[in-house]
């Protein structure tokens, strides 16, 4: 897997969120399913076909989002929250492979950013970007395609 510095551009995204210990993240699957339904209710998603999951890590526990990217907000349907995800830079990396594995892509990216100067920047969100089609995404599915994206500032 690669590591790089890349940059995202501000971001307005849609969706709905989770919150729990790290234990229970085996629930956010469900939140993929429950987020899938919700879609066509949102209105002005932008082209990109593909789900964001913008996420606060804390020491005891983390907010989860499945989000779509929308040029606009005026009404959303219950349950639904904006965010606003602005540009940064993050160390970035493509991880194909077992979801049960995503923690070990973490570990080699939180290494490459100690190695290279820099330090997470825990003011801003991190970021998976799921390379599906049609942003159909398979609670099930043992494989997944992500980029990750963890924000970052210089030491």
């Amino acid at each position: 897997m690669e590591i790089n510095v890349a940059s995202l551009e501000d971001k307005l995204l849609v969706g709905i969120g989770w919150t729990g210990p790290y234990g229970r993240g085996s629930e956010i699957p469900r939140l993929f399913t429950k987020f899938q339904q919700m879609i066509p209710s949102i209105h002005y998603i932008n082209g990109d076909e593909c789900i964001y999951a913008p996420f606060h890590d804390r020491a005891t526990d983390f907010t989860y989002y499945c989000t779509v990217e929308v040029d606009r907000v005026e009404k959303l349907p219950p349950g639904v929250v904006e965010l606003s995800l602005p540009a940064g830079e993050y160390a970035h990396a493509l991880y194909e492979g077992l979801s049960t594995e995503v923690e070990q892509a973490y570990f080699a990216i939180f290494n490459w950013i100690k190695e290279n100067g820099y330090e997470k920047d825990y003011s801003r969100l991190s970021v998976e970007k799921y390379l599906s089609q049609d942003r159909e995404i398979n609670e099930t599915e043992d494989k997944r395609k992500l980029e990750l994206f963890v924000p970052i500032k210089l030491k």
